[in-house]
């Protein structure tokens, strides 16, 4: 018999929720985590005037019904993501408002979105969700990228440019970094690039009062301190007939059982033995995180409203080019959320705060 039942790697949603359904079930369970904090890539950080924001994850999507079942759980409240007035989309020089579906593009570029679109939801609609891998023709499919469907595809260059932006917005990667399959996958996980794309009635729709971070903190402290151990870095997971040896620095612990909770690049700098089957070690090495950098900006009050605008950005111009609303529920202040994702975040990840702030000296 082990120390405990199972041992959880890991202090993130995936990991703590396990955990919380493993105690549920009277088995005894500890949690290790690296960091100093739970929560993962969910994180909490505060304005200059106090006022919570959320640097990491944030939204809660429309058809998440099981994290909006837990957060009422833990007595979290959740509000509406302000979703009204125009948009603003900029490209070549030009800023264009629109309240409509052509995000703000020419007509004749805008028809081209709406086509590829639909034939992008016509290909996902045929996606085997649970096994990808044997969908009909997934061979072919994941043997392009979405980059090359594009370009096989259509030849307006300000269509194959929204599609390119749209996937550093939804992967934090490049459109030549994603296989279709994948891409297609996503969007049929996700119900449809439709809803992905949303605020109201999609993935952006609500946020939670105070910041997504207290959903993990509080399944933590609910836990306790002797399940949820921090600043406990996993070396080693050694398995044998008796079951599993987790060595982190500090300390060991025995368990039947092991749940690692971390991403693929993160799972595969642990040292397992024996040594994970060649296939799976393979899938952890070839798996690279996607790059996105968050800022977020306050003011006053959120002055764009009063113009009757919600916030929305899109440049195609720009590196900083996906902008939302993201002010609090109570309206104490404005906010604007952005991002840098792909190769314009891994450009800035080589840059110092301070030269971020100078927009001239980056090297886009």
């Amino acid at each position: 018999m082990g120390d405990v039942d199972v041992v959880v790697i890991g202090a993130g949603l995936a990991g703590l929720s396990a955990a919380r359904r493993l105690v549920g079930a009277g088995r005894s369970t500890v949690v290790l985590e690296a960091r100093d904090r739970v929560a993962g890539r969910t994180k909490g950080g505060f304005l200059s005037n106090g006022v919570p924001v959320e640097l990491g994850g944030q939204w809660i999507g429309s058809t998440q019904d099981v994290v909006r079942e837990l957060i009422d759980e833990l007595g979290l409240e959740t509000f509406p993501s302000f979703d009204r007035g125009e948009a603003l989309t900029v490209y070549d020089g030009n800023v264009v408002r629109y309240a409509d579906d052509t995000y703000g593009l020419p007509p004749e570029s805008a028809a081209e979105v709406t086509r590829l679109w639909e034939q992008l939801e016509d290909l996902a609609s045929t996606v085997a969700v649970e096994e990808p891998w044997e969908t009909d023709g997934a061979e072919e499919l994941d043997r392009q990228t979405l980059d090359s469907w594009l370009v096989s595809n259509s030849e307006d260059s300000l269509a194959r440019r929204f599609f390119r932006l749209l996937v550093p917005a939804l992967f934090s990667a490049e459109a030549p970094e994603l296989s279709l399959l994948h891409f297609l996958f996503y969007i049929r996980s996700g119900t449809s690039l439709e809803s992905l794309m949303s605020t109201t009635g999609g993935a952006q729709e609500s946020r939670v009062v105070g910041g997504t971070h207290q959903i993990a903190e509080r399944m933590a402290a609910e836990l306790g301190d002797d399940v949820v151990r921090l600043s406990c870095v996993v070396r080693t997971i050694r398995q044998d007939e008796t079951g599993v040896l987790v060595e982190y620095e500090g300390g060991s612990i025995r368990a039947e059982h092991v749940i690692v909770a971390v991403p693929q690049t993160l799972a595969g700098r642990l040292r397992y033995v024996p040594p994970l089957p060649a296939l799976r070690d393979g899938l952890t090495q070839q798996m690279p995180a996607g790059a996105v950098i968050k800022f977020h900006i306050g003011y006053d009050t959120p002055f764009w409203r009063e113009d009757g605008l919600s916030g929305s950005v899109w440049s195609f111009d720009d590196a900083f080019n996906v902008v939302l609303d993201n002010s609090p529920n109570d309206g104490s202040c404005g906010v604007l959320v952005g991002f840098l994702e792909g190769s314009h975040a891994r450009n800035a990840s080589a840059l110092s705060a301070a030269d971020r702030r100078r927009p001239w000296s980056i090297p886009w």
